[in-house]
């Protein structure tokens, strides 16, 4: 039966290649066009869902406008907004982070490029993170301090 079915599909193939090339192509583009559409609707219902308060959660980007030259978009402001937070209406908290890929070493046989935020401390505030090791009250209250998931002090100490 299914030798038969496969005899049949590649004589039509044959007989009308044009068809069939257009056939499965359009078929290829609508599958992938589903898929993107899928994930986009997908991405931008599920963001940052895992803060209790997402909803009231925003990030403030600056946009740079040059004579001459297409604007630029950067995911951060400049540190002194977030000092303002008083004066802007309807903001009820703020709190400062800027990330940049940089070398993490614990020795000299191990490195790897991961992005490193640097924060204000009340990001904990906005964020509540659950800790592992350690507490939240003194958690960023040293400059040189850090707070690493599991996942990366698995990675970066081993077990």
């Amino acid at each position: 039966m299914l030798r038969e079915a496969l005899k049949l599909t590649i004589r039509l193939v044959n007989r009308s290649r044009l068809h069939t090339i257009l056939t499965l192509s359009s078929l290829a583009l609508g599958f992938s066009v589903s898929l993107l559409a899928i994930s986009f609707v997908w991405g931008e219902l599920t963001y940052d869902q895992q803060w209790p308060s997402s909803d009231r959660l925003y990030r403030v980007k600056t946009t740079i406008e040059r004579p001459g030259r297409a604007p630029q978009s950067y995911p951060q402001t400049f540190g002194p907004l977030a000092l303002e937070r008083e004066r802007l209406e309807g903001v009820e908290f703020a709190a400062r982070a800027i990330g940049q890929w940089d070398t993490i070493s614990t020795g000299p046989d191990f490195e790897i490029n991961h992005v490193v935020w640097g924060v204000d401390p009340a990001i904990l505030d906005l964020m509540p993170l659950d800790f592992i090791a350690g507490n939240r009250a003194s958690a960023l209250n040293n400059p040189s301090s850090i707070i690493i998931s599991a996942s990366m002090a698995e990675r970066l100490f081993g077990r």
